[in-house]
């Protein structure tokens, strides 16, 4: 009985073997053309074969890119010249940097495209001012700032605040950034002088002393309080 199992085996083995020589051909074959499938995956992942990437944008705006890697993700460095070293951090002042696209082979060997030049252009703003401004105040207006932007100080000046209509520009500003440092330096502005109407300011008297309907005659005060009076300005009472 053990006997004819272990002759049963032998002559499956002897078979498997005869199969396998016959068809000798195909397996090599087949085992490579796998063997030739792991080694170019292995050599070629992570290869960055195209690239496009913008050369430059205005301060605030995110950088642009296209890339394919084969088999992996791209992703985008910048050299950072204080420490000397590639960081994913984009930069956010104007001025002239190097960028390259990289990505990751195999057991996380790092590779790279070529070193590109990415110009970060001060952002172009202009200032709108409303058409009117209270006699006394500054005037509102509008501008477009990157995201986390404000204005701390601005300044006017103009013509003739007294006339009904003046030329107003503007003769100073600072902008600062979410973290309170100085941005000024990262905008163009375009300060053009422009035309407002001056609307006249309504000021306050109260009369202290006296509490009565007016009646048009004449009523005397000792003391009275001026509210809204501009800084610049005195009033006389009678």
């Amino acid at each position: 009985m053990l006997y004819e199992k272990y002759k049963n085996r032998i002559k499956k083995l002897a078979e498997f073997r005869l199969f396998v020589y016959k068809h000798r051909a195909i397996f090599i074959s087949a085992f490579s053309f796998v063997f030739i499938l792991v080694i170019a995956f292995f050599s070629t992942r992570g290869t960055i074969p195209d690239v496009n990437i913008s050369d430059s944008i205005e301060y605030g705006s995110d950088v642009n890119y296209s890339s394919k890697a084969l088999f992996a993700k791209t992703y985008i460095e910048y050299f950072d010249t204080k420490t000397n070293t590639w960081t994913s951090t984009q930069p956010t002042l104007p001025g002239t940097y190097e960028v390259r696209v990289s990505s990751n082979k195999v057991f996380g060997i790092k590779t790279h495209s070529k070193i590109y030049n990415l110009t970060i252009n001060k952002k172009q703003v202009s200032v709108n001012l409303d058409k009117n401004c209270i006699y006394g105040n500054n005037p509102n207006y509008s501008i477009d700032l990157s995201d986390g932007d404000y204005v701390k100080e601005i300044g006017f000046t103009f013509d003739d605040i007294k006339s009904d209509k003046t030329n107003c520009c503007i003769s100073s500003i600072k902008v600062f950034n979410e973290d309170n440092i100085d941005v000024t330096n990262c905008y163009d502005f375009n300060l053009k002088e422009q035309e407002v109407n001056i609307i006249k300011r309504n000021i306050y008297i109260d009369v202290d002393d006296i509490k009565c309907e007016y009646t048009g005659k004449n009523i005397k005060s000792k003391s009275y309080n001026v509210d809204n009076l501009y800084k610049d300005d005195s009033i006389e009472v009678t």
